[in-house]
């Protein structure tokens, strides 16, 4: 109690201690942008200061160009002249240079002194082109050997440039510019020409002088004339940094100040907050720890009764300071009484438990028993089923000659029959697995246009009742064929298109579309009626919900959904909604389409429209321990040419036989009488030369979770009985032809 009393104080100091950090870091920015803003304005007032100087030196130079003693050509005369002139500028010394670059005289030199020429002539070249005052970037000077600012202007005599007077300025006499202004302390400031080279700085001088500035600064300003940035300098230190570039003259002055100026007195302020925060926080956690004291105390004086709880001591429940333990104390009183009486009916409620748990017991035997007995049943009467069927079927195609009208009768009748208890057997299987909670689907192919009208044609009958009208989409389109139950796949759609129905509007609207998307069809059932309550969607697909129609008087269980979702899910599809209220909802179901399935046809009777082809050229071994199956696809092979058939009764045979002729297909059954099918499977893939040998199952294990396992297993295709013919032969085909087998097949 003491620690979570002391949390309870921290979470309320905390967020006052946090909204004093995010105040003094908004006062940080603050003081930050005004110091980047104050640095600018500065360097925009020391470059226009500088460019005052350099500007005086212009109006000297060209005050000097037009003089009489330069236009008359006495040399000597102007040289005197600008000796008077120069100890009144801050230039350091007058130059005059031929069109060559070639110095003529030199105010740092006697007159007559034997000149360098210039090595450097942009200056010398703008100067000309312009015709105009230019300013040179920082260079060595040919007589001095010092950095040197250089100004210059043409001279014209007759009309024409004749001469280039220019003075120059010392880089040292910059920096007496710069002493001049008032600078703060700790900021540092540089005077930069237009290549970024640095002509003066405030502190240490000659180790900077002639320098390029650092990158970062260079390529800032290259973007901009003006700006200010955060940086860590070649020293490791933090500082702010800001730059001005003269729009004249193109030179530069350049700020930079340590952080820790900027920061200082918010580091102090920051210090004083998590001080106070801390002492806070103690004084807080102190004041709990007390508090917590006077109520633990009041809550050990239950512990006593507490522990005699149940027993058959009187509770003695002693006064204590806190009220709402003294309201515990009387409850752990009337407690005690309770106990005593619902001990009592917990003793009935456990015998009754142990009578229901034994009778469940019993009940889940007799489900587990009936399940067993149906599925072997099932078992037991499709491998019969399988020959009366097969051979039927054999009978029908005439593959052993014509038959007569009568005989055709009868073979009907049989295929008839024994379809009909084909389906009596699938039913009691279903009744079966819904009872179980499960439910089986019967994948085969089928054509989406006969089944929609179909479908339409059903749901016209209600609608026409209720004045609604079905707008089904042009079937006439070609769509690929599905892979799913027939059955089922109707049943799913005629329950979507039926609430559509029964949710709609009067003169309302349903229409049917679908279109392929990718390795499946999407059926979309689309309505006009009164759509669904946001809130309620997440209970759409539960059983037993009808999301309040039951108020308003509409037929239904509500599980036609749920069932729906189950069935879709169970054939590989899926289902979806979307909805907008009191507009309408449209339905989706999205089919797997035929032959991109990832499970083969898997239902010995399903239906197939097209005609089955003639093989021949191949040897298959057929491992079967029933003779009439043997007998079945012995006759199935017997009228192709040229097929030899290598018959097995057991798993153990069946290997020495696989191993020995190496057959081009085979075909297992998975109950054997000394092995599975699955054990003969898997000896079968370890022998090498059998490596690719397609295997198929023929089993009359038809339950979802046994197809899945003979999928899973590595069987070529998954075949159960009864077999329909067409299908086993073109499955055999199949394989044949993905071992790269050439087999003839003839319509």
């Amino acid at each position: 109690m003491q620690f979570w009393l002391g949390w309870l104080v921290v979470g309320c100091i905390l967020p006052a201690a946090l909204v004093a950090g995010a105040l003094i870091f908004e006062s940080y920015e603050r003081e930050r942008a005004s110091m980047e803003r104050d640095m600018v304005s500065t360097a925009r007032a020391l470059m226009q200061a500088v460019d005052a100087d350099l500007e005086g030196i212009q109006q000297i130079l060209q005050a000097l160009a037009v003089s009489r003693t330069l236009q008359s050509g006495d040399l000597k005369a102007f040289y005197a002249e600008a000796q008077a002139l120069l100890p009144t500028q801050v230039g350091s010394n007058i130059v005059m240079h031929d069109l060559t670059g070639q110095q003529i005289l030199n105010t740092i030199k006697p007159f007559g002194s034997p000149l360098p020429r210039e090595t450097d002539l942009r200056m010398v070249n703008r100067a000309i082109e312009t015709g105009k005052p230019v300013v040179s970037d920082l260079f060595k000077g040919p007589a001095t050997g010092r950095m040197v600012l250089g100004m210059s202007a043409p001279v014209f005599v007759d009309g024409k440039i004749k001469y280039l007077v220019g003075m120059g300025m010392f880089s040292h006499r910059l920096g007496e510019v710069l002493q001049r202004q008032k600078i703060a302390a700790g900021w540092i400031v540089s005077i930069l020409d237009r290549s970024g080279t640095i002509g003066a700085r405030t502190e240490d001088e000659d180790s900077y002088i002639g320098k390029k500035a650092p990158a970062d600064l260079l390529q800032r300003a290259t973007a901009a004339d003006e700006g200010a940035y955060e940086t860590v300098n070649e020293a490791g230190v933090s500082t702010f940094e800001a730059f001005s570039r003269s729009p004249r003259s193109g030179w530069m002055i350049a700020f930079s100040v340590p952080a820790s100026v900027v920061t200082a007195g918010l580091q102090r302020a920051l210090m004083i907050n998590v001080a106070l925060a801390l002492v806070v926080l103690l004084l807080g956690v102190l004041l709990a720890k007390s508090i917590a004291g006077r109520m633990t105390r009041s809550l050990n004086a239950l512990v006593a009764p507490a522990l005699a709880l149940g027993s058959n001591e009187k509770l003695d429940v002693p006064p204590v300071e806190i009220e709402e333990v003294n309201e515990l104390g009387r409850a752990l009183a009337k407690a005690a009484e309770l106990i005593e009486a619902r001990a009592k009916e917990r003793d009935e409620a456990a015998q009754s438990e142990r009578r229901m748990m034994v009778e469940k017991q019993a009940s889940d035997d007799a489900n587990r028993a009936k399940s067993e007995f149906l599925a072997l049943m099932s078992h037991e009467l499709r491998t019969p089923l399988n020959a009366i069927l097969g051979f039927a079927q054999i009978l029908d195609g005439e593959n052993f000659g014509a038959v007569t009208a009568k005989q055709k009768e009868f073979i009907d009748e049989i295929l008839a029959s024994g379809g009909h208890l084909l389906e009596l057997i699938n039913d009691i299987l279903d009744l079966s697995k819904i009872e179980a909670g499960k439910l089986s689907v019967s994948m085969e192919r089928v054509d989406l246009v006969p089944l929609m009208k179909s479908v339409v044609a059903t749901l016209e009958q209600s609608a026409r009742k209720v004045d609604i009208s079905v707008v089904p989409h042009d079937f006439g389109l070609a769509m690929p064929a599905l892979m799913t139950d027939r059955v089922r796949l109707a049943q799913v759609l005629i329950n979507l298109g039926s609430n559509a129905v029964k949710y709609n509007r009067p003169k309302g609207i349903v229409s049917f579309s679908y279109e392929e998307i990718g390795d499946k069809v999407r059926i979309a059932v689309r309505d006009t009626g009164i759509g669904i309550p946001v809130a309620r969607q997440a209970e759409l697909f539960q059983p037993f919900s009808r999301l309040g129609a039951e108020a308003r008087a509409i037929e239904g269980t509500g599980v036609g959904l749920a069932l729906s979702r189950r069935l879709i899910e169970l054939m590989g599809g899926g289902i979806g909604f979307s909805s907008i209220l009191a507009e309408g909802s449209c339905f989706w179901v999205d089919i797997p389409v035929y032959g991109k399935a990832s499970v083969d046809e898997t239902e010995g009777n399903a239906a197939d429209l097209r005609p089955a082809a003639e093989l021949s050229g191949f040897s298959v071994l057929y491992v079967e321990d029933n003779p009439a199956n043997l007998a079945l696809v012995r006759n199935i092979f017997a009228p192709l040419r040229d097929v030899t058939m290598i018959e097995a009764t057991d798993g153990t045979t069946g290997i020495a036989l696989a191993a020995r002729h190496r057959p081009d297909v085979i075909i297992l059954d998975i109950n054997l009488p000394d092995i599975s099918g699955y054990e003969v499977l898997r000896q079968i893939k370890r022998l090498p030369y059998l490596i690719g040998t397609p295997v198929l199952a023929l089993s009359a294990g038809v339950l979802p979770y046994e197809i899945q396992r003979g999928v899973d297993a590595g069987f070529y295709s998954y075949l159960t009985k009864p077999l329909n013919v067409k299908h086993f032969l073109r499955v055999v085909q199949a394989a044949l032809s993905s071992r790269g087998i050439a087999v003839t097949a003839a319509q």
